[in-house]
């Protein structure tokens, strides 16, 4: 039986389950003993509160990484394969019934069952966060938008959003990686002025990779979207969600260009938001 045959909630589900336990390994295996490498700490060592906070979010930015870097691949060639990808006027065309690559479904149900497994995961690891109740709208916002462009045929405009923000999470990642690296793990400050420099490179390169990616190029497609005179009920729908979406985004970029502006002005910053669970300690 092909994979397809499944149909997209029990293969979402299937899927699902298969993200989680892949994590689970990996983890386990692989990016736990990278994140106490990365951190300078040996096994046995018994770390402190914020010690353990900072490798459980090692593990995670590694998984995420790895996760995007895939899930961004197979979206880009199969856009760079159709004669409508990349295109925002082709972008903005649907029911875009015509089009009949076999990985059309299959990556919008992929991507489906990748956010209900963000939606766990913040579950497990994330609930310290002060924005924890944003990241679980994200990632409902994700699954139900994805939802409605496979009912809709709207998969055009959906992969070239979850390209640009696929894009974006990978430099994010690699940024908060790079930060919680080079700063020590109970100050939360960079530990030498060589970190300072590098922690303000990846800032400053976050936040023009999230307004270039998630406020520019998704406001472009909002916008495109919003003032179409189409107005049947997947097309209101995918108005309202995806310019919530926008929203959330806007949001959290303001947060990042603030937290930028620290970081180059007075060499450290910390994240009240993915760090609210950590205590600082003077140095």
């Amino acid at each position: 039986m092909a994979l397809i045959d499944l149909g997209p909630w029990v293969y979402t589900a299937v899927c699902t389950a298969c993200m989680l336990a892949v994590r689970a390994v990996l983890i386990k295996f692989l990016f736990k003993p990278m994140a106490y490498k990365m951190m300078g700490f040996t096994e046995g060592d018994e770390l402190t509160k914020n010690g353990k906070s900072s490798v459980m979010k090692l593990e995670k930015y590694l998984w995420h990484t790895l996760a995007y870097v895939i899930l961004v691949s197979w979206c880009g060639l199969l856009m760079w394969r159709n004669s409508w990808g990349f295109s925002f006027t082709a972008m903005s065309h649907y029911p875009a019934l015509e089009d009949d690559d076999p990985d059309i479904p299959l990556l919008q149900w992929t991507y489906m069952a990748w956010y209900c497994h963000g939606f766990v995961e913040s579950l497990l690891v994330d609930t310290g966060r002060s924005d924890f109740i944003m990241m679980v709208v994200h990632h409902v916002l994700s699954v139900l938008m994805i939802a409605g462009s496979y009912h809709s045929a709207g998969h055009r405009v959906c992969f070239m959003v979850c390209f640009e923000q696929d894009l974006s999470d990978i430099v994010t990642y690699v940024a908060k990686m790079v930060q919680k690296v080079t700063s020590d793990p109970e100050t939360q400050k960079p530990i030498n002025s060589r970190a300072v420099s590098i922690q303000s490179v990846g800032a400053i390169m976050l936040s023009l990779s999230w307004l270039t990616c998630r406020h520019i190029t998704l406001g472009i497609i909002v916008w495109s979207l919003v003032f179409k005179i189409w107005n049947d009920p997947f097309t209101v729908y995918m108005k309202v969600m995806l310019s919530t979406f926008w929203g959330l985004q806007v949001v959290w970029g303001g947060y990042i260009f603030k937290l930028t502006y620290q970081q180059v002005t007075e060499g450290y910053h910390f994240d009240n938001y993915n760090d609210s669970d950590m205590h600082q300690k003077e140095s």
